[in-house]
């Protein structure tokens, strides 16, 4: 570990990536420097458009315990009390666009509710990174259920359902016996 001025993020490390070394970046913000950098345009406009030309794989640590109020506003856990923050952002906005870092820019948004789960938060990525990437799918099982597709009934079906001794397993038989709801 070396401390040293990052021009983007606060964490950069090199890791194991599926072609070899990955730089991956890491930026750590607290709820209330979150919404300040949103609302000034920091955090869009110059730290993440930095990282994402820095480092080949992105995260935004949020540090903080938050929830919303039955208006929407956004509760921050203050000791032992929810207080409202000062910030103007909806919890339902701050959701979506955390949502839109990770779906369109790529950036994987990790949460922790206080200094020491970010701290083991930063240290588990890194070792996770630090493994040979084949090694990361050791472990993947592939789930085969032995139940049929889900699909929604049609209405000959929810009918036949309701009838004595007609099971899942009948009710495509059913539908193709009877030509309408009537019969």
């Amino acid at each position: 570990v070396r401390m040293d001025y990052l021009a983007y993020g606060d964490v950069m490390f090199l890791g194991k990536g599926p072609e070899g070394g990955t730089l991956v970046g890491i930026e750590y913000k607290k709820l209330s420097d979150l919404l300040q950098s949103w609302g000034d345009g920091r955090l869009l406009g110059h730290q993440l458009p930095g990282m994402m030309n820095a480092y080949e794989k992105n995260y935004l640590l949020v540090e903080g315990v938050y929830s919303c109020n039955t208006e929407d506003r956004i509760q921050i856990l203050r000791g032992t009390r929810w207080v409202s923050h000062e910030s103007a952002m909806k919890y339902s906005n701050l959701r979506g666009w955390l949502y839109t870092l990770s779906m369109t820019y790529g950036v994987t948004v990790l949460e922790a509710p206080n200094l020491l789960s970010s701290a083991v938060q930063v240290a588990s990525l890194y070792r996770w990174y630090q493994k040979d990437w084949a090694s990361h799918g050791e472990q993947v099982v592939v789930h085969s259920p032995s139940f049929k597709t889900l699909m929604m009934p049609t209405p000959r079906q929810k009918v036949a359902a309701q009838f004595p001794g007609v099971g899942t397993d009948k009710l495509v038989e059913v539908e193709e016996v009877f030509d309408s709801v009537i019969e």
